[in-house]
């Protein structure tokens, strides 16, 4: 009787055991991710083949998939099939205690971090610190991150690869207000006008675009760099051109259209431009000559700003011997364009090329210097970013005229003599041009100055200074980089005194032998004949103080025709006419000339950000705040979390992948033990957890949704009833053995 009673109390224990489990599984029915457990009993040891009753050998948690709930919040997450979510409570001391869960309903933190309930940071692959040296490329060295003035999206892409996610942004500010038409004084070098560096900036965007596409499709593609195309086109020379008047043209075809430049009738003071006789009047290099060549090197520079002017295209006049930009008189007579693409990987086709003349026509002729290649990978990306960045930035332009060096505070012209300077002082560096003799001209000292600027070791990685029509131009290497330029002037003016022997007069006094005097050409009015000139040849006999009274200086167009006047052979060797008296120097400090200036691009701002997740580190809390990232200068934007646990943050039209949710998976789940708050730890018997590169599993997350709990309440209240009817069945057996025992007892007594 004794064994009955301590069965029926083992049947009773293991009955409440199962009441309390099947209790516990009707209060959770409602919790998130909560997993139902069931008891499992066992028959206690044998006596006689007589078990002495039951208990419960485990508890198990069932973990089998539960239903999935669309919520529609950003923040909740489901995972459908094996794993868990992984949390961490980060004490103050800095050590962590790692717990597992299936409740995905998540939240940001205080701090910025995603948390679940507990407010235990969920764990996975954070994106890396980002480098401003590496990782950002920007046009204003002083912002790192996109504010709200880059308001305009360049393009942007997410790439996965094996083993990490990367985040191409690139953001500018508004170029379209920016940007502004290149001065036309600096024709023949690429100039464009503000609604072309607006379609250039567009075609840059679209080729960037199509680069970081095709980058996230083949993202394990081999890197390789695009290259731009870039051709000439040359038309007949100067002994062979027809060129000549009003009326004719020249044109190329390009992408199979037209682009003509009529010629441009130019008049010009120049006696060096060519030596043939262009205008048939039998004198090679007469000023009719002259004018021609100068009209023809117009009509050149034309058609060059004309083919500039193309969306994605930029031309200009070159030297000969290299093909480099020039715009030098002598350079621009050989009738050469070279037509870059500033698109990289695009090529376009030049057709036919002609100069016509009434009915004649003479064919140019076209060679590819570069042709263009499409490059592929980050090497294609990086092509199409740089394009795009100097377009958008452009370059700084500072330009000085002649006219802007050479003149005084009251901008009176002060022409260079002997020991006149120009010096430019550019990041603490000063160079120094000087005039060694008096007939050294303006374009002399500007050129000489151009060339210790290209040559200076420390300079030329700064800026690059051109001659540009005979006009200083200074600029900056890198777009969206600025100098700061200071140019002083120095004259030499020169006093001279008449009648005084044994000095030689200047060089600028143009007495010379070889030289012929047409009648129609007065003298300059430099020369300071007097009136007292007779109209007759001057005789050797003449004094030289009636004949030069500098204080009396005339225009020479009134005092007579100069062919009337002496034959030049006979005028006498000026050895011993005037002395050098006196030289006074002034300087004077140049500003760029504000109309001409600009910049080469858009003139606005430009960033591109490459963001990081590797999946190969270790993993740690997933920060969700962009401003904390350094992507952006606003914190929030919208979540969403793909399958495979990448959580993006779209802000203004950018998705930020920010971070990955790691799936931890165990060998043995029962094994896992249960401490509340829907939170599992692990143990011997369930083993460590395993991950897997970029949660390549059977397991997929589900955004917007909650796992329910796998508690079955019907079944739940089955049961109850069942172990109910086990309890009362063993509280029986009980009452039963200890009625018997009772009566064996009394019969005892």
């Amino acid at each position: 009787m004794i064994s009955a009673l301590w069965t029926g109390i083992s049947g009773l224990s293991s009955a409440q055991t199962a009441l309390d489990n099947e209790s516990n599984n009707i209060a959770n029915v409602n919790t998130v991710g909560y997993k139902a457990s069931r008891v499992s009993f066992a028959d206690l040891m044998y006596q006689d083949s007589i078990g002495k009753g039951s208990t419960v050998t485990t508890a198990e948690k069932q973990f089998t998939q539960g239903s999935l709930n669309l919520t529609g919040s950003s923040y909740d997450m489901a995972l459908d099939g094996d794993g868990f979510f992984v949390v961490a409570d980060t004490s103050s001391s800095g050590t962590s205690d790692l717990f597992y869960t299936r409740a995905g309903n998540l939240r940001m933190g205080e701090n910025g971090t995603l948390q679940d309930a507990n407010g235990f940071e969920v764990q996975g692959w954070a994106m890396s610190t980002l480098d401003a040296n590496t990782d950002v490329t920007s046009t204003n060295s002083n912002i790192s991150s996109f504010t709200d003035v880059f308001s305009i999206i360049g393009g942007s892409q997410i790439i996965q690869f094996t083993n990490q996610v990367q985040t191409y942004a690139a953001k500018m500010t508004d170029y379209s207000t920016s940007a502004s038409a290149d001065a036309k004084e600096l024709t023949g070098s690429g100039v464009k006008s503000q609604s072309t560096k607006i379609s250039d900036i567009e075609a840059l965007i679209t080729n960037y675009t199509d680069a970081l596409e095709s980058y996230a499709l083949e993202p394990d593609a081999s890197s390789t760099t695009s290259i731009s195309q870039s051709s000439t086109i040359a038309f007949p020379d100067s002994s062979n051109s027809v060129l000549n008047s009003e009326g004719d043209q020249i044109y190329v075809y390009i992408n199979g259209d037209k682009i003509s430049q009529d010629y441009i009738s130019v008049t010009t003071t120049s006696t060096t431009l060519t030596a043939l006789d262009l205008d048939g009047d039998g004198f090679a290099g007469g000023a009719g000559d002259q004018d021609i060549q100068a009209s023809r090197n117009a009509t050149y520079k034309a058609l060059a700003d004309e083919i500039s002017n193309i969306t994605g295209l930029n031309a200009y006049t070159v030297e000969s011997s290299d093909n480099s930009a020039s715009t030098s008189s002598s350079d621009v007579s050989n009738a050469t364009i070279r037509i870059d693409s500033i698109i990289p990987g695009e090529s376009f086709l030049i057709g036919d090329i002609f100069e016509s003349s009434g009915t004649n026509e003479f064919e140019g002729v076209a060679t590819t210097i570069t042709s263009a290649i499409e490059g592929s990978g980050e090497g294609a990306v990086e092509s199409a970013m740089v394009a795009l960045q100097a377009a958008v930035a452009g370059t700084q332009q500072d330009v000085y005229s002649a006219d802007d060096i050479f003149s005084n505070d009251t901008g009176t012209v002060v022409s260079p003599t002997v020991g006149a300077t120009i010096s430019i002082s550019i990041a603490g560096i000063t160079l120094t041009s000087s005039s060694a003799t008096a007939s050294s001209e303006e374009q002399i000292l500007i050129d000489d100055l151009v060339s210790q600027i290209n040559s200076d070791g420390e300079l030329q990685l700064l800026v690059e200074a051109k001659n540009i029509n005979g006009q200083l131009v200074i600029e900056s290497k890198t777009a969206g980089e600025e100098f700061t330029a200071v140019i002083q002037y120095t004259s030499a003016d020169q006093t001279y005194v008449a009648g005084v022997t044994g000095v030689e007069y200047a060089a600028a006094v143009p007495y010379s032998a070889a030289i012929a005097y047409e009648a129609a050409i007065p003298y300059s009015a430099a020369i300071p004949y007097s009136a007292a000139i007779p109209e007759t040849s001057v005789g050797a006999g003449d004094g030289v103080a009636e004949v030069l009274a500098v204080a009396e200086v005339l225009a020479v167009a009134e005092v007579l025709a100069v062919a009337e006047v002496l034959a030049t052979a006979e005028v006498l060797a000026v050895t011993e006419v005037i002395e050098l008296q006196a030289v006074v120097s002034d300087t004077y400090t140049k500003d760029k000339n504000l109309e001409l200036s600009g910049n080469t691009g858009a003139g606005a701002e430009f960033m591109q950000i490459v963001s990081t997740i590797n999946q190969t580190s270790s993993q740690s809390s997933i920060q969700l705040d962009l401003e904390a990232l350094g992507l952006t200068d606003s914190s929030f934007g919208d979540i969403s979390v793909d399958e495979n646990g990448l959580i993006t943050m779209t802000q203004d039209g950018i998705d930020y992948a920010i971070g990955q949710i790691a799936i931890a998976q165990f060998t043995n789940n029962i094994g896992l033990d249960a401490v509340g708050d829907n939170l599992y730890s692990s143990t011997n018997t369930s083993g460590n957890a395993i991950y897997s590169v970029n949660n390549e599993n059977s397991t997929s997350i589900v955004s917007e949704t909650l796992e329910l709990s796998t508690a079955d309440l019907s079944e739940s209240l089955v049961n109850l009833m069942v172990f109910q009817r086990a309890f009362e069945a063993n509280a029986k057996s009980i009452t039963t053995a200890d009625s018997i025992l009772t009566t064996l007892i009394a019969l005892k007594r």
